[in-house]
């Protein structure tokens, strides 16, 4: 995730900023389950299952991976100005089933939002879908296919265009971090 400040954060009358909070939510599309009312207000959502009717539930909430009220971007109450980056990464254990419903990822989907406080306001938030890391490579050559190429891949053999800061990648056989 990352979040990029535009703008200074507001600043109390005591010369305190709000801490803004990071939340990642998982939601989840074509969760099929009962619904009262579906044949009336949304015939569309019908599918077939073993409920009259069964319906397909889009956008579920299935976790919240930073915790209930998210984590803070700031070290203290210090107001921050434009500008001022944070990135974080997560990872998921990815659990077959919640509440024997099979977790899909291919209907899985990440929602970040930025708020202003714990409790406060939501400033800032975007989507992205979720996908199953590959696993690494036993060795360098196994995911090469010419060892002296002189193309960019990262750790997982695919090819980058884009170097990132403390990232592994690998190039003719060798591995290279960018600071």
């Amino acid at each position: 995730m990352e979040v990029y400040f535009t703008d200074s954060t507001p600043v109390d009358g005591f010369g305190f900023s709000a801490l803004n909070y990071l939340n990642v939510a998982l939601i989840q599309d074509s969760v099929v389950g009962p619904q009262t009312g579906a044949l009336t207000y949304n015939p569309a959502g019908v599918v077939n299952g073993p409920w009259q009717p069964s319906y397909s539930h889009q956008h579920m909430l299935r976790d919240m991976v930073t915790g209930q009220w998210g984590e803070d971007l700031l070290s203290g109450p210090t107001p921050v100005g434009p500008g001022y980056f944070v990135f974080s990464r997560y990872t998921y254990p990815v659990p077959t089933y919640i509440n024997d419903v099979m977790f899909k990822v291919e209907h899985i989907r990440a929602v970040a939002f930025v708020t202003e406080g714990m409790y406060g306001e939501i400033i800032n938030a975007d989507e992205c879908e979720v996908t199953y890391p590959l696993p690494p490579p036993v060795s360098i050559t196994e995911i090469l296919p010419r060892i002296n190429d002189n193309i960019i891949y990262d750790i997982y053999g695919r090819r980058v265009t884009e170097i990132k800061e403390n990232t592994i990648y690998i190039k003719n056989n060798k591995k290279f971090i960018r600071f």
